[in-house]
């Protein structure tokens, strides 16, 4: 699900990563889940409305359809124990 784009560690260097173009075909990197804020901000519930709803004029879809509300939050809970492993 995350790893083609974010890969195993979170770091934005999976095997999809070099591949992702924005909506305006400019290459974009996959964020770097490590990092102590995303694109989309940097609380929790940041995080979980990014799941649920995509990242337009990014690669990054909705994950809604393929997760419930609890898996997604688990993501969350997920990256943040990464963002605290590297400060």
């Amino acid at each position: 699900l995350c790893v083609p784009c974010h890969g195993t560690a979170g770091a934005g260097d999976g095997p999809a990563a070099a591949n992702l173009e924005d909506v305006w075909g400019q290459p974009i990197r996959p964020a770097d889940l490590r990092q102590p804020a995303t694109r989309s901000g940097p609380e929790a519930r940041d995080l979980y409305r990014t799941l649920t709803t995509g990242l337009d004029g990014t690669p990054m879809p909705s994950i809604a359809e393929s997760t419930t509300g609890e898996q997604r939050w688990e993501l969350v809970a997920y990256v943040r124990s990464l963002q605290a492993a590297n400060p």
